[in-house]
């Protein structure tokens, strides 16, 4: 009973892993964040530029510290191969991804767009088990399902409140997709590249579709006029959901693999509704509260056991943590 006991807690650990544990409070709270943001905004530049100017101020302001953090990580090390993988996940991940959430979050409440994101998990699942990155089980497929169904309720709740737009719903939904692939994309990467390493070789690749989109929309912002809660809301979203939980995610990738790193993030839905609750005045209904249990029984449903897998050592490698020669993915 103490060998079970203390594989369990091991198995439970490595689920709540504790920089996933970050990212899901963090991103919670900046789905209220960003709403904060863009009427802080609102009197200093137009509503239907703001996603663009903010997504390359958050940038600008991101990418100096991981370059500093990848010299001190690695001295910028790294393969050819790797760099070009590198760039082209952060082409997707802070590229793509980034316009369309940004874009979406302008015409969606921060409950419905912490919902229909969530499903980007769900995306990275399936891609990982259908390149045989990792294996599925039935377990793990049943407490999916049931997260799923909890996620489900909360945006069908949220939706019915009025707080989004279809259009903003389905630009929330092409950025889950793609979020979805570019984790896939990276988890090889970081078989053999530290998070902050990927980061700044990789960023670079986002800016070349960032900066077009956004850099005459910056540069139209009336800076003067910028009050205490607009900067405080644009500092988090670069320091703490940004350069911090950026970093978080990807250690917790790296370290558990796309599935638990996929089911921690099923957390963000009801993290990010409560707060808009409170924050927002985006009352939670039934459904949204019924969501919740759903969520957290997935979760702990799907936890994965593993009692006859040995604890990680610092020496080698685990199974979620092969590189893709290892499971023969090129």
């Amino acid at each position: 009973m103490k060998v079970y006991s203390l594989e369990s807690m091991r198995a439970w650990r490595s689920l709540l892993h504790p920089a996933l544990l970050f990212v899901v409070f963090a991103w919670g709270f900046n789905f209220t964040v960003i709403k904060l943001l863009y009427e802080a905004f609102e009197p200093v530049l137009d509503p239907a530029r703001a996603p663009a100017a903010l997504t390359v101020m958050r940038y600008l302001i991101m990418w100096p510290l991981f370059a500093i953090a990848a010299w001190h990580e690695s001295r910028f090390r790294i393969s050819r191969p790797m760099l070009w993988k590198s760039m082209l996940a952060q082409f997707v991940a802070s590229g793509i991804y980034m316009v369309l959430f940004m874009e979406g979050m302008r015409m969606a409440g921060a409950g419905p767009a912490s919902v229909i994101i969530s499903f980007s998990p769900l995306v990275a699942i399936l891609l990982a088990w259908g390149l045989k990155l990792e294996k599925g089980s039935p377990r793990l497929v049943a407490g999916l399902t049931i997260a799923s169904i909890g996620v489900a309720l909360v945006g069908v709740n949220a939706l019915s409140e009025g707080h989004g737009s279809l259009l903003g719903i389905l630009l929330l939904l092409a950025s889950a997709l793609s979020w979805g692939v570019s984790v896939v994309m990276s988890k090889p990467v970081l078989g053999e590249v530290g998070p902050f390493t990927m980061l700044a070789v990789g960023i670079p690749a986002a800016m070349l579709l960032v900066v077009p989109y956004g850099w005459d929309d910056m540069m139209a912002i009336q800076w003067q006029r910028i009050d205490f809660t607009g900067w405080w809301t644009l500092g988090y979203l670069a320091l703490v959901a940004g350069f911090g939980a950026f970093w978080a995610y990807y250690k917790g990738l790296a370290d558990v693999g796309p599935t638990r790193t996929g089911l921690t993030q099923y957390l963000l839905p009801p993290v990010a509704s409560i707060l808009g609750w409170l924050v927002l005045g985006e009352r939670m209904g039934a459904g949204e509260w019924i969501g919740l249990v759903c969520v957290l029984a997935g979760l702990a449903l799907a936890r994965p056991p593993r009692l006859d897998d040995p604890a990680p050592s610092e020496g080698g490698p685990t199974k979620e943590n092969e590189t893709p020669a290892e499971t023969g993915i090129s």
